[in-house]
């Protein structure tokens, strides 16, 4: 591509928000504090690469 450089290295940074949930049930407590299994439902994508696209 054409255009105007100094020669400098370009740097671009790039953060993904962690997958906030997971498929498997997991311990926990109740308001009550009863141990319960939870388990979550929603989105799973195994890669997060590809809601990252703008």
């Amino acid at each position: 591509l054409g255009g105007i450089s100094t020669g400098q290295p370009v740097v671009a940074r790039f953060a993904v928000k962690p997958t906030s949930s997971i498929l498997t049930p997991r311990r926990t407590i109740d308001v009550q504090g009863h141990e319960t299994d939870i388990l979550t439902k929603g989105r799973h994508d195994p890669c997060v690469g590809i809601r990252a696209v703008p």
